[in-house]
């Protein structure tokens, strides 16, 4: 007989989390890169369902080669929040490696969206930029994509650590008596 596991859990997290991101991702986009308030949420929200999305693809890809005990671990965790101080190490690796994946992804999906964003005036202006007679100008755009750049990172990590705050504190509401 087919049994479905539904990871209730786990899809109610992602959304809090998507939830988070999205307002303060926004925010800092918003102040560092003096964009208005409705396009830095519509860039936070696209870079991070791209990254969301990724990510589990990502996940789901390789977490049949994953060796039998972090897979194991993971699985665990994500499905039925069971953990021991003994894996908390191995959540902790996986949570580091899983930060600077998904701000790669980000990154690379806020140029993306700029790339779409852009009008065809605009990305004939891009190509001027790029001839070599123009230098200045387009160290200037090596300058503001370092800008980005930094302003994802900068959001990505305020995130993140909410986040690691609510899954701390969610650990410890899980295992005090």
């Amino acid at each position: 007989m087919f049994s479905l596991l539904l990871p209730l859990r786990a899809i109610v997290f992602q959304l809090l989390f998507l939830l988070v991101t999205i307002s303060l991702e926004s925010f800092v986009i918003e102040k560092h890169l003096d964009l208005p308030r409705k396009t830095s949420v519509d860039y936070a929200a696209s870079i991070n369902l791209i990254a969301t999305v990724s990510g589990w693809l990502i996940f789901f890809y390789f977490e049949p080669h994953l060796p039998p005990v972090p897979q194991t671990v993971l699985m665990k965790f994500i499905l039925f929040n069971e953990w021991s101080e003994s894996t908390l190490i191995l959540l902790f690796a996986f949570g580091f490696f899983t930060f600077f994946i998904t701000l790669i992804i980000k990154i690379a999906g806020f140029e993306l969206l700029e790339i779409l964003a852009q009008t065809r005036a605009e990305e004939q202006q891009r190509r001027t930029l790029n001839d070599p007679k123009n230098f200045y100008k387009s160290s200037i755009k090596n300058f503001e994509t370092t800008v980005v750049a930094v302003t994802l990172l900068r959001a990505h990590s305020y995130s993140h650590v909410v986040i690691s705050l609510v899954l701390i504190a969610q650990l410890l509401q899980t295992k005090l008596p």
